[in-house]
C-alpha cells in the first residue's frame, strides 16, 4: 500500500509553489465546450473504480471490493466520480479520460477486472460502475462545468470470455486458458465463460430513447469472431502481436472482419449517442493492424456525422516509442493521434528522471514533426497530429513518477515539461496528491486516500501549471523552438550539465522554458533567445525571483537549481 503521498507533499512545500490564491484567469467559456480548439484541453486520466465511491455495489455482483488489495475491486463509481468533479475542474482541467465503461468479466484467478479492459459484451455496460442514467447524469454534469469526457475503449479484444478446449472433453482446465501461440488458429471447440456480443445497424438522428435503440440488433459473437491463435510469446513478432492473445487471456477479436468493424462502429456510435461523451482513447494499438483503425476512424465518423455529431476525439495508445511507428498509426483517415511515447520515453524518462542529457532528449522536442502526417483527419479534430498528440509524464500502466525517482521535485519538474511542449498535456490522477506506486495496481490507489485536498503543494503547482497554459496562447497554440540542450549527463560536473531550454511562440506571445535535470548540481549556461535585447524576464512560476535580462547580443545567462523548471516571460 503506498503512503509516501504525504511526506513527500511536505517536501515539496520547501519548493515555494506559487500562490494559493492566485490560481489565474478562468478556464474557456464553458459554452465553447464543443468548438475551442482542441490544444486548449488539459486531460485529467482516472480510473473509474479507484476515483470515488457513490454508491453501494449491489450485492448480487459476483467480485465484491476488497479493501486495500489493489488488485481487487475498491468501490468507485460513476455516481462518486460525478460528485467529485469540481475538485478536478478546481485543479484546472478541461477534460477526463475514465476507463473503461463496458460491461467486464469480474475475476480471473488473482485479479479482477476493475481496470475495465476484460470486456465481455459491448452491448451491455460495467454493473461495478453504474447504470446508464449514471453514466448520463456524469457526462451532462461535467459538461455543465465545461469538461469534456473521453472514454477508454479496446476494439482489439476480449476478456477472458472462452478457454480453447484442447482435449474435447467440453471442460476448462488450466492448460486451456493460454495456449502457446501458432501460425493458424486452434482447430479445438472454444468453451464459452461469457457470451460477447456487438450491436448491428443505426439508430435515426430522432431517437430520443434513452436505451439502446429498437433500430439495433444485438449480435453473439461466435468462435470465427476471434483469431483464436493462443498467448502471444514474442512481442518482437509483428504476426504475435496482430493475432495472438494478450496475456492473462484477452481474447483476440479478428478485426480484419468487415462484419465485426462494422458491429464495432455500430456499437460505438450506439453508446456515443446515447453518452453524449466526446472522444475515445484507443488502447492497444499495435495490436491490430493499421488499416482496421483507419476503418474504424472512418466509420465511426462516417456515422458520428449522421448524428450530427463533430470533432469527436480518438486518440491512441501506441506503447512505443519511436516516432516513426507512432507515427504510421496516423495515416490518412485514421484516428486523430496518440499518445506520444517518444516524449514520455526520452524527455520525462530518459532526461528528468533517468539522468540522461537534455541532448538525448532534444529530438523528441524538435525533431519528430515530420514524421507525421501535416493535414488534419478528414472529418476529425481540425489538427493535424503532430498538434493532436498527447503529452503525459505517467500513467494507469508506466507506474508514478514518484514510484520511479522518490523525489518530490522531480514531479515539479516533470509536470512543467508536460505542461509547456508542444502537445496536450495529460494529469494522472493522484499525482496531484503525491501517489508513489510504482507499476500496475499499486499505481492505481485510491483517490480516498489522499482526501481530495486542495491545499497540498503539489495540487496548487499543477493547478498553477493549468494556469499558466490558459495564460499563454503561445503554450496552447504556440510553435516550440530547441535553444539550449547540454550534452553533460546527470552524472557530469560540467557547469551546463542537465540544462534544457526551449521558446514558445504565438504571434506577439512569447516564454522561454528552462528546465535543470541534475539531481544535485545548480547548473548555468549562456544562450541566444529571441527577445528583444533589453527585455526583462521573470519566472513565472517564482514571481518574488529575480529578473534575467536579454544581452544587446540576445543571449541569456542563467542558472537553475537541481531537478527544477523555470517558466520565463517577459515583464
Amino acid at each position: 500500500m503506498s503512503r509516501l503521498g504525504p511526506l513527500a507533499l511536505l517536501l515539496v512545500a520547501c519548493s515555494g509553489p506559487p500562490d494559493a490564491e492566485k490560481p489565474g484567469p478562468a478556464l474557456p467559456a464553458l459554452a465553447a465546450r464543443q468548438t475551442r480548439d482542441l490544444r486548449e484541453e488539459i486531460v485529467y486520466e482516472l480510473m473509474v473504480d479507484r476515483f470515488a465511491d457513490g454508491a453501494a455495489t449491489p450485492p448480487d455482483l459476483p467480485a465484491q471490493p476488497v479493501p486495500n488489495d489493489l488488485a481487487r475491486f475498491q468501490g468507485g463509481d460513476w455516481r462518486g466520480l460525478s460528485a467529485r468533479l469540481p475538485y478536478i475542474r478546481d485543479l484546472g482541467m478541461t477534460a477526463i479520460w475514465i476507463s473503461p465503461i463496458f460491461e467486464n468479466i469480474p475475476r480471473y484467478v488473482d485479479e479482477d477486472g476493475y481496470h475495465g479492459y476484460w470486456a465481455s459484451d459491448l452491448t451491455r455496460l460495467n454493473p461495478y460502475f453504474g447504470q446508464l442514467e449514471d453514466l448520463q447524469a456524469l457526462v451532462r454534469e461535467a459538461h455543465d462545468l465545461g469538461l469534456k469526457v473521453f472514454v477508454d475503449v479496446a476494439p482489439n479484444h476480449f476478456g477472458q470470455v472462452f478457454t480453447y478446449d484442447l482435449n474435447g472433453d467440453g471442460q476448462a482446465s488450466a492448460d486451456e486458458m493460454q495456449p502457446p501461440f501458432r501460425a493458424e488458429p486452434y482447430p479445438t471447440p472454444l468453451d464459452w465463460v461469457a457470451r460477447p456480443a456487438l450491436f448491428h445497424g443505426l439508430a435515426p438522428a430522432t431517437d430520443d430513447t434513452t436505451a439502446p435503440s429498437s433500430a439495433l440488433t444485438r449480435t453473439p459473437l461466435g468462435d470465427a469472431a476471434f483469431h483464436r491463435r493462443g498467448r502471444i510469446e514474442s512481442f518482437a513478432d509483428p504476426t504475435q502481436v496482430e493475432l495472438g492473445d494478450f496475456p492473462k487471456g484477452l481474447r483476440d477479436l479478428d478485426t480484419e472482419d468487415d462484419s465485426i468493424v462494422q458491429g464495432l462502429v455500430d456499437t460505438y456510435s450506439e453508446w456515443i449517442r446515447l453518452s453524449d461523451i466526446d472522444g475515445f482513447r484507443l488502447d492497444a494499438v499495435p495490436h491490430a493492424k493499421p488499416a482496421f483503425w483507419a476503418a474504424l476512424c472512418t466509420g465511426l465518423r462516417e456515422r458520428l456525422r449522421a448524428l450530427g455529431r463533430e470533432r469527436f476525439f480518438l486518440f491512441g495508445e501506441v506503447f512505443r516509442s519511436e516516432p516513426a511507428e507512432l507515427a504510421s498509426y496516423t495515416g490518412p483517415g485514421s484516428m486523430d493521434s496518440t499518445l506520444d511515447f517518444s516524449f514520455w520515453a526520452r524527455v520525462i524518462g530518459g532526461y528528468a528522471l533517468g539522468g540522461l542529457s537534455a541532448e538525448s532528449a532534444a529530438s523528441a522536442l524538435s525533431g519528430e514533426r515530420s514524421y507525421y502526417r501535416a493535414e488534419p483527419q478528414p472529418g476529425g479534430v481540425g489538427l493535424d497530429p503532430w498538434q493532436a498528440r498527447l503529452a503525459f509524464a505517467d500513467n494507469h500502466d508506466t507506474g508514478r513518477i514518484l514510484g520511479k525517482l522518490p523525489d518530490p521535485y522531480a514531479v515539479e519538474l516533470a509536470m512543467t515539461l508536460v505542461f509547456t511542449v508542444d502537445a496536450i498535456p495529460v494529469v494522472y490522477y493522484g499525482t496531484e496528491q503525491g501517489f508513489d506506486g510504482v507499476t500496475q495496481h499499486a499505481a492505481r490507489e485510491p483517490m480516498w486516500w489522499a482526501g481530495y485536498g486542495e491545499h497540498y503543494p503539489l495540487f496548487q503547482r499543477i493547478r498553477a501549471l493549468a494556469a499558466l497554459r490558459r495564460s499563454h496562447a503561445a503554450l496552447t497554440l504556440g510553435d516550440l523552438s530547441l535553444r539550449f540542450a547540454s550534452a553533460a549527463d546527470g552524472s557530469s560536473n560540467t557547469p551546463d550539465a542537465g540544462l534544457l531550454a526551449f521558446e514558445r511562440s504565438h504571434e506577439t506571445d512569447r516564454l522561454l522554458v528552462v528546465a535543470n535535470a541534475h539531481a544535485t548540481q545548480t547548473s548555468s549556461a549562456r544562450f541566444a533567445v529571441s527577445f528583444a535585447p533589453g527585455t526583462q524576464l521573470h519566472n513565472a512560476l517564482a514571481p518574488g525571483a529575480s529578473a534575467v535580462s536579454v544581452s544587446a547580443d540576445q543571449n541569456v545567462s542563467l542558472s537553475l537549481p537541481a531537478r527544477s523548471a523555470a517558466v520565463f516571460v517577459p515583464n
